[in-house]
């Protein structure tokens, strides 16, 4: 759950926070701008408040992150090996996701080892991930939700992806479309 569960708790008298990120994003820095959502979205589990991101891209739309959202528990490990139950914390107030939860215990590529291994791309691909693969949890059953910030609501048209994945070549990676925000799952057999 991470992140989330620490985040702090805001009253209706916040303050809008702004954030300037550095991403290092092949060779050169790239800012990006954080602040505190105007949107307060109700779960059955409380209140959340994300944040707005805008990219120095005029071709990337600002969106709505709500990061480290819990959508299943494993009760801290209690249930290893068993199927998740629904999250069992509940909170009043408005809590505010900024943060992402903790990834799944992995192991974590050695970039020394990678460097002239793999293609340039891929390289510098795991260079942006390695910050966010430092922190494992094994309870890590949580979301990251990517909403625009404008734009009709449309209904979900599924296509075909060709998303590159590190899994078994019979697993079945499908998207679904809303105007510029894709959603992607897997199948994995």
């Amino acid at each position: 759950m991470g992140g989330s569960l620490t985040s702090p708790f805001i009253g209706s008298a916040c303050v809008s926070i702004l954030l300037v990120v550095l991403v290092l994003n092949i060779g050169e820095c790239v800012v990006y701008m954080r602040t505190l959502s105007d949107r307060v979205v109700t779960t059955r589990y409380g209140t959340v408040r994300g944040v707005m991101v805008e990219f120095p891209n005029r071709h990337l739309k600002p969106v709505d992150a709500y990061l480290g959202l819990p959508y299943a528990s494993l009760l801290r490990g209690n249930l290893r090996f068993m199927p998740p139950t629904s999250p069992m914390e509940k909170w009043t107030g408005t809590r505010v996701v900024l943060d992402m939860s903790p990834v799944c215990p992995q192991k974590v590529p050695d970039l020394n080892d990678l460097k002239g291994k793999v293609p340039e791309s891929r390289y510098e691909h795991y260079k942006r991930i390695a910050p966010l693969l430092s922190k494992q949890l094994e309870d890590c059953l949580s979301l990251n939700l990517y909403v625009p910030r404008q734009g009709k609501s449309e209904v979900l048209k599924e296509k075909k992806s060709h998303t590159h994945t590190h899994a078994k070549k019979n697993n079945k990676t499908k998207r679904k479309c809303i105007n510029n925000v894709s959603l992607y799952y897997c199948y994995y057999y």
